[in-house]
């Protein structure tokens, strides 16, 4: 703030931090204490950052605390196979586990909710069809996905629902129907996905299905009308008022506020979307994958690991937050925090 001395007047100024990943400033890696190799999926906030790892062919469920350098495991049910699924709204996480049968089907899925470090553990659904949750602001949302009676050799049919929830993770109502059937090839290395954010839901349909065409939509929670944002687009990711996709092999942005789209990058695979930036996975020419965080402008860029050695697609997806982001490269998990200039 100015300061007025006698004789000529001086005005010291204190430069504001620019937007994180968009602004003059670098990814730190942080040190995260353990062993983060072995993990297989993670999650990321501000506060805090959760990874899976399996021990003698069971999984573990730990995070780590930023603010309180502590880390901590959170119980996983005794006879679960399988964990994973993970997301984080600050200090509430979200992930779903698994219970095989006796030929290795899906016996059991469940999804829990919990506020970090020591809150009670919360179940959400019990479903053997459910997976994918997230969560947003005071929102969870998760899918049900079963076979596509006309063709379910080739096509599953997905559904997502959504239930309100208070800061420890508890619902404070019923959940009710977001999006009442999208389609996904269930064949080969086809990938399909949907986004939250706390007031929009974005989701794609690979077959058409009803009144829906081919392609990615996006929905509001005030009008709850879907439009489409293009036939051609995948692997949307909402971050604040933004949804970045993929179309024809470049990254794209669709401005949900006036609904102006724009170019971020002209190469990439699965972006994943905070308010002022976005990470994701670029092709280099020796067929392999670099993993890269670009401001939403475009005018800001950094390359954070020059390889992955493997493809995208059998990789967790990057997690980020307003200012970390977080992901998996041969089975090392990497963790980075925005250091503004």
């Amino acid at each position: 703030s100015p300061t007025t001395t006698e004789g000529p007047t001086t005005t010291a100024t204190t430069s504001v931090p620019g937007p994180a990943g968009d602004s003059a400033g670098e990814w730190v890696e942080s040190k995260v204490p353990g062993q983060l190799y072995g993990v297989y999926d993670l999650a990321v906030s501000d506060q805090a950052v959760a990874y899976v790892k399996y021990t003698g062919g069971r999984p573990r469920l730990f995070a780590y605390l930023f603010a309180s350098d502590q880390t901590v495991e959170v119980p996983v049910t005794a006879d679960s196979a399988a964990v994973g699924g993970l997301d984080l709204e600050g200090l509430l996480l979200v992930w779903q586990e698994i219970k095989l049968g006796p030929a290795s089907e899906v016996a059991e899925a469940r999804i829990y909710s919990r506020r970090l470090p020591d809150g009670s553990k919360t179940m959400l659904v019990s479903d053997p069809t459910c997976g994918m949750p997230r969560v947003a602001g005071t929102v969870v949302t998760w899918t049900y996905t079963g076979p596509w009676p006309p063709n379910p050799e080739e096509l599953a049919l997905i559904r997502i629902e959504a239930a309100a929830v208070d800061e420890a993770g508890e619902p404070t109502g019923a959940a009710a129907e977001l999006v009442d059937g999208a389609l996904a090839y269930s064949m080969g290395d086809s990938v399909w996905s949907y986004s939250l954010s706390s007031t929009h839901v974005s989701w794609e349909t690979h077959e058409a299905i009803g009144t829906f065409d081919p392609g990615t939509y996006v929905m509001d929670f005030e009008t709850m009308q879907p439009t489409i944002v293009s036939p051609e687009a995948f692997a949307g990711s909402l971050g604040g008022n933004t949804l970045v996709y993929q179309e024809a092999g470049q990254i794209k942005l669709l401005d949900l506020s006036d609904g102006q789209t724009g170019l971020l990058d002209t190469q990439g695979t699965f972006p994943s979307a905070a308010p002022t930036y976005a990470a994701y996975f670029r092709s280099t020419r020796d067929s392999d994958w670099q993993v890269v965080a670009r401001g939403l402008t475009g005018a800001y860029e950094q390359v954070l690991a020059a390889s992955t050695g493997e493809p995208p697609w059998f990789l967790p997806p990057i997690s980020v937050s307003p200012h970390r982001l977080a992901f998996v490269v041969g089975d090392r998990a990497r963790v980075f925090v925005w250091q503004a200039e």
